[in-house]
């Protein structure tokens, strides 16, 4: 059975990457949200032990290295009710398919997409139960399953439907298991600490919104029989790994479907009430890039035989054009204000001016600087990952600080005028409303005025200024505006009231003057009788009821009523855990308590304090079991070592031992001072009085002694005086049997004292000894540490070297990557401007032939016209000129000179017409020449437009260009400050490294670990292997 209950593997703060037990802060049950965990040693699947070293977590890991992971199972179609939602048939025997180990990535790395997974948009989520064996299974029974189980897991089944449906085949790992598309974490909680595992809520949020939210009980092939089908013929050993099925509310099923892309945010988690499992993963972890992007990098890949790439960088990092594809290419928003930051992406391109400064941090980073291709080193991975991260966050916080500080700015300088005239006039000051009574005494301002000050006389004038419906003469002040001041008028009446009795009060009707010529006001003071006010009401903090003040007995903190405060002190005398009466944990006083109680109660409460002041072990109770009442300290007699109850019937009580007194020859059992008093009298031979049963002691003269009480015995036996035969004799053998035992006793003494005296000598050498022992173990000590120091020191500094050679390498990559991005870019975008170009030449002069082929189609038709006019114009005029002769002939038939006078008439006819034809042909020039304009006027107007679409593709061409400038600089900025940061990343981490002391190097420690198992196989024993913590 494991040792711990939530096993998380994690890169702590000091470099060393640990298994332990999470140790969740109080109020937290997100097993993601843990800070610290206990370093667990040894095996997982084996001997182990959680220690009591903590470590601070810096970032959580998969919770198994790949080395412990052997397989990865997957079932299909596990839920009920999402066979249905995929139109499927529910199976009769599990689904089963497999999943690469190299599919398994933790709760924090990054999913990225490889190429042929960007065609087509179903990315799908796949919420899911994640079962790890523990012990090896074969054949294994349903009750036995769970006997096998380490723990428990949440999951991720990252899936594109196309490809595990539609392109698969039939079988469905193609499209589930490419690299990092099995997230599982945040860590392995064990059966015991989970419960029933098939209780467990599981669910899904895309960008916080709920999508999967079903429960394990929904399974169809429950956890233990699952893990008895796949046990039957086929060995499960540690390590082994059961995705156990996705509930309903995946994308596909959805209706409209729902599928991942870039930017979403998904989590998914398990929870049974005392703990969650959580994982999330969003924009900086999920990457896709764009169909039309990925095409066009398809399309690109038969011109990038042209790009050569260093042959060393293709041996040590891969080829970078396959990379490339898999680069996040998110849209931006691209601005620029400033000069240029960074070289000219191409020759032909328009500098960035210095008017056109660039706000790097409104651009996003290169792709490029997300690439890690063969650096699997976790401290390596964590800083690129996380220089962006903070990069990102500092600018963040730049730019709302600016547009916080621009808000205050305008804040500041807008003027503080009234909103509306409303809330001008919330502004005046309040003047009371004045009722005249029928015959009002007036008083004019002058009156007033006279009795103020120079200071009252302001307030007064500023007063009246904003009263508009008393008519007023101007007065001899300051007429400057004032700010209005709230209740003057009420002020400055109170100060005339309190002025000497010599000065008349306002409105007094025994000054019988006349008005003056000031302005007047009537003042009356009538106010009208106040409501009487109804007691105040609180609540008691006990029965919660409402009570009048005078009725509550009130504390420093609440108040209660009568009955809740007698049961508040009636339970305080009834139990000593709660006394003294408290209330929120501070006391109640005394003197409170007494006036708000009964007498009774008073009494109990005055016996209770005076029981409970005392100490427990001081306290005196009544020896007679029927009574065991409180003795109090008044009625003890220290002298007799007695108490005496209350009760003058019961008998006295000792001190001593808490029994009835003991008969006073006799001392208490319990007195310690009297036993060893009583042995040294034995010892010295004194005898008790036979009266009061003082101890005498005989110092001379024979053996009849008297005590102080008066009562005469014989010093050898006790008996009174002269009932006795001792003699003498008998007196001093008694001395000197009790000289010799005298002497007897301090010989042991004296004996004990050199034996002590020895012990402590020697013990004071023994501990000068261990003194130099430990001086010189201390000092032997600190010089290995010294020198461990130092060597690990020096190791740290290889290390870091190494790790800062490796990221210069790294370095170049990314610069080689980047670079190369923008110069496909420029060509991209040369190549696109050139097609644009070509395609507007070849349009316009198409545009160009077809508008002359019309112009002069135009001119054509109009000439044809004019021709048609003119032919009908001859036929006309030959028909009017042959009628016009047949006329003449008739009308001059038969005169003398008649063929002269028609010839000469005819004449004259047709000079009036070839006059009117050369108007006709004036006017038909002009008109000709008219719309010949009017064509070459369109012409002109096309022509200015075609020339204006094409300066406006050489202007948007060159806004391109200068963006794709602007863009280059920015990311070049980009990619110094992530540099930048990095280098001070590793300093920082170097620093924590070299002042760590010794807790050690992790790269020192991990190749302590790594030699341990050569060590443990050489001297045969597995104990010492398992003693040291285990680097993930």
């Amino acid at each position: 059975m494991p040792a711990f209950s939530r096993l998380v593997r994690f890169l702590a703060k000091d470099g060393i990457t640990y298994y332990g037990d999470a140790i969740l802060p109080a109020g937290v049950k997100d097993i993601s949200k843990a800070k610290q965990a206990r370093v667990v040693t040894g095996d997982i699947f084996g001997q182990h032990i959680v220690t009591d070293k903590v470590a601070d977590i810096r970032l959580l890991l998969a919770p198994l290295t790949p080395e412990h992971v052997r397989t990865v199972r997957c079932l299909g179609l596990n839920y009920a009710n999402h066979a249905k939602e995929s139109n499927m048939a529910i199976p009769t025997y599990p689904i089963l398919f497999y999943k690469p180990a190299t599919a398994l990535t933790g709760p924090s790395d990054p999913i990225t997409i490889p190429p042929i997974a960007q065609t087509g948009s179903t990315l799908d989520y796949e919420c899911e139960l994640v079962v790890v064996i523990g012990k090896q299974a074969t054949d294994v029974s349903e009750e036995d399953a769970l006997d096998y189980v380490l723990g428990y897991a949440v999951g991720n089944d990252v899936s594109h439907r196309d490809w595990q449906i539609k392109r698969g085949g039939g079988q469905w790992s193609l499209g589930k298991g490419y690299d990092g598309w099995a997230p599982w974490g945040p860590g392995i909680v064990t059966g015991a600490a989970i419960g029933d595992a098939q209780r467990l809520r599981i669910s899904t949020k895309v960008n916080g919104q709920t999508v999967q939210n079903q429960t394990t009980a929904d399974m169809i092939f429950g956890i233990r029989k699952t893990i008895s089908l796949l046990s039957q013929g086929t060995t499960l050993v540690p390590g082994d790994i059961i995705f156990t099925g996705t509930p309903e509310g995946v994308g596909m099923g959805r209706k409209p479907q729902v599928w991942l892309k870039d930017g979403d945010v998904v989590e998914v988690g398990l929870e049974n009430g005392r703990f969650r499992w959580t994982q999330s993963f969003g924009k900086s972890h999920l990457r896709t890039i764009s169909m039309s992007v990925t095409m066009t990098l398809l399309e690109m890949e038969e011109d990038f035989t042209d790009l050569t790439i260093p042959a060393d960088y293709i041996k040590f990092y891969g080829d970078p054009l396959s990379l490339v594809a898999g680069l996040d290419s998110a849209p931006t928003q691209w601005k620029g204000k400033g000069k240029a930051v960074g070289p000219s992406v191409d020759d032909e391109q328009p500098p960035v001016t210095a008017v056109e400064e660039v706000d790097w941090t409104k651009y996003n980073p290169p792709a490029a600087l997300h690439t890690t291709p063969n650096f699997h080193d976790d401290v390596l991975v964590h800083i690129i990952k996380t220089s962006i991260d903070r990069i990102q966050a500092r600018n963040a916080a730049e730019h709302r600080k600016r547009e916080e500080e621009e808000e205050q700015r305008k804040k500041s300088s807008e003027p503080t005028t009234p909103d509306s005239e409303e809330d001008a006039a919330a502004k005046e000051p309040y003047l009371p409303i004045i009722i005249p009574s029928d015959d009002p005494q007036p008083v004019s301002i002058s009156e007033v005025q006279a009795h103020l000050d120079e200071a009252e006389k302001e307030d007064l004038e500023n007063l009246f200024s904003h009263v508009t419906h008393v008519s007023r003469t101007p007065f001899d002040f300051d007429t400057k505006p004032k700010k209005s001041r709230k209740f003057k008028l009420a002020r400055l009446l109170k100060r005339l009231a309190d002025r000497d009795s010599d000065v008349p009060p306002v409105g007094d009707s025994s000054k019988n003057e006349e008005p003056s010529s000031s302005s007047e006001i009537t003042i009356k003071h009538e106010e009208p009788p106040l409501p009487p006010t109804p007691p105040e009401e609180v609540e008691c903090v006990s029965c919660l009821d409402d009570f009048p003040q005078s009725a509550l007995v009130k504390i420093a903190c609440h108040s209660y009523c009568t009955p809740c405060f007698h049961r508040l002190i009636t339970t305080a005398c009834q139990n000593e855990q709660q006394w003294p009466p408290k209330c929120c944990l501070n006391t109640i006083p005394e003197e409170t308590t007494l006036a708000h109680i009964p007498a009774d109660l008073q009494k109990t409460f005055r016996r209770r304090a005076e029981e409970w002041a005392q100490p427990a072990p001081d306290r005196i109770y009544c020896s007679r079991p029927t009574c065991s009442r409180f003795i109090p300290t008044r009625r003890v007699d220290h002298a007799t070592r007695t108490a005496r109850c209350s009760h003058r019937s019961h008998p006295p009580t000792c001190t001593l031992c808490r029994g009835p007194a003991h008969p006073t020859a006799e001392a208490c059992p319990s007195d310690r001072d009297a036993a060893l008093t009583e042995a040294l009298a034995a010892d010295a031979g004194w005898m008790h009085c036979g009266a009061c049963h003082a101890l005498v002691e005989h110092r001379e003269a024979c053996q009849h002694m008297t005590c102080r009480c008066g009562h005469e015995f014989c010093y050898v036996c006790a008996l009174p005086w002269q009932t006795c035969g001792c003699t003498m004799g008998s007196l001093a053998e008694k001395l000197a049997a009790a000289a010799a035992r005298v002497e007897a006793r301090l010989l042991r003494e004296a004996e004990e004292e050199e034996a002590v005296r020895m012990v402590e000598e020697f013990e004071r050498e023994e501990r000068l000894k261990q003194e130099l022992l430990r001086a010189e173990a201390e000092s032997a000590e600190a010089e290995q540490r010294a020198e461990r120091e130092a060597i690990r020191q020096s190791e740290v500094k290889d290390r870091f070297e190494k790790l800062r050679r490796q990221m210069g390498d790294l370095r170049e990559l990314q610069d080689v990557l980047v670079g190369w991005q923008h110069d496909r870019e420029v060509e991209v975008l040369k190549g696109d401007g050139a097609a644009e170009e070509e395609a507007l030449r070849e349009r316009q002069l198409r545009e160009r032939q077809e508008y002359d082929q019309t112009a002069r189609d135009k001119i054509q038709a109009r000439e044809m016209s004019f021709k048609r006019d003119y032919a009908s114009r001859v036929a006309e005029e030959r028909d009017v000129e042959a009628k016009y002769m047949l006329e003449l002939q008739a009308f001059y038939e038969g005169r003398v000179k008649g063929a002269k006078m028609a010839g000469d008439a005819m004449t004259l006819f047709r000079r009036q017409m070839d006059k009117g034809w050369r108007a006709w042909s004036q006017w038909r020039d002009g008109e000709m020449a008219a719309y010949q304009a009017r064509v070459d006027e369109e012409r002109t107007i096309q022509e200015e437009g075609l020339c204006s679409v094409k300066a406006r593709l050489e202007d948007r061409l060159a806004e391109q260009a200068r963006e794709a400038t602007r863009r280059t600089a920015a990311e070049m900025k980009w990619a110094e400050e992530v540099w930048r940061e990095r280098e001070a990343m590793m300093v920082e981490l170097e620093r924590e490294e070299l002042d760590d002391g010794e807790t050690g190097s992790w790269y020192s420690f991990r190749d302590a670990e790594e030699e341990l198992p050569e060590e443990a196989e050489a001297s045969g024993s597995g104990s010492e292997s398992a003693s040291a913590a285990i680097p993930a």
